[in-house]
Order: C-alpha cells, then structure tokens, then sequence
C-alpha cells in the first residue's frame, strides 16, 4: 500500500519517500491516500503558473511592440504637422494652449478660445465648437455641425459656442440650428 500512495504522492507533485512511510504505517494507507486527493494538486498549481507567467511575457511583448509602433506614429505624425506648417509658413505648436474643463466643470465654464488679433476685410464664417458631456470639441463649420446633428453624434441639446455669441447655448436655441432636427 505504500507504493501506491507514493505513487500517488508523486503524480500530485508530493514527495514520494514521506508518503511511502505515511501510506505504510497507517491502516492499510486509506487514510493517506483521502489526504492526497483532498489537497491541491501541486503539479496542476505549477502548470498554471507557468501558463500563466508565459502568458503575462507575452501581453508585455505586445505592449512594447504596441508602445514602438505608438511613438514611430507620433514622430511620423509631428514630422508631417511640421512639413504643413512650413508649406503654410504657419508654426501651429506655439499656438494657444488647449483649454483643460476644470474637473466639475460645465460647458457653460468652459472659456471660449481667444478672438483673433486681426479681424480680415471680409467677415470669415462662423468657427464653431460644441461640447460633448464636459469635454469642448472643435473648431468645425456649420456645415459639419449639421452632418454629425444628422448623423445623432450630437442632439439638439448639445451645446455649441462661436465666436458671435456670448457664451455656450443649446444647438435648439441658435439661429443657424433651430430648424434642424
């Protein structure tokens, strides 16, 4: 009786010799043959760790090969914003800075952009900006407005601000707007 629970010890990742003697020693090994199969399998609880740290190498070599690929997409990205603004002669990274919602902040408390410094001859159209939950979004034009109105990414009730108004109304509430649905 004592091979078999050593046999056994040894199939559940027990040591064998100390079973043999427990099995040998104590009626006919039934008692240690019930401990065996009542505590973990240690060959089992091994597996899965291993299973599962070579799972966790892995997530981490897809997260470096994602984070690379991020930053070779920012650097292509800013190299191309660079090669526009130097075709318009425009210097887009100095700027304004983007406007940060203060945490419990509404849309109404949201500033609006700083006017420009020089007004053109002929009046520009309207530049707008609307605010998803506390979040501004923008600038669009009225016409990409009315597109994503009809597309329900916004409703009737989102709030929008131009440079015309004096401060965050719904889109119901505006001229250019109330008529859309």
């Amino acid at each position: 009786m004592g091979g078999v629970v050593a046999m056994i010890a040894d199939n559940r990742g027990r040591n064998p010799f100390g079973w043999f003697i427990f099995g040998t020693m104590c009626c006919y090994g039934i008692p240690a043959i019930i401990q065996l199969y009542s505590s973990p399998n240690l060959r089992e609880i091994e597996a899965k760790e291993i299973k599962n740290n070579e799972d966790k190498r892995r997530l981490m070599e897809q997260l470096q090969q994602t984070q690379l690929k991020l930053q070779v997409f920012q650097r292509i990205t800013n190299e191309r914003i660079d090669h526009h603004d130097g075709v318009l002669g425009l210097d887009t990274k100095a700027g304004v800075p983007p406007q940060v919602a203060l945490p419990g902040a509404t849309p109404h408390q949201l500033a609006p952009p700083p006017l420009p410094a020089a007004q053109p001859a002929q009046p520009a159209p309207a530049i707008w900006h609307y605010a998803i939950g506390d979040i501004q979004q923008g600038p669009v034009n009225a016409a990409q407005l009315v597109d994503l109105l009809s597309a329900r990414t916004l409703t009737r009730d989102t709030l929008v601000w131009n440079q015309e108004m004096p401060g965050w109304l719904p889109m119901k509430d505006t001229p250019e707007f109330r008529n859309y649905h």
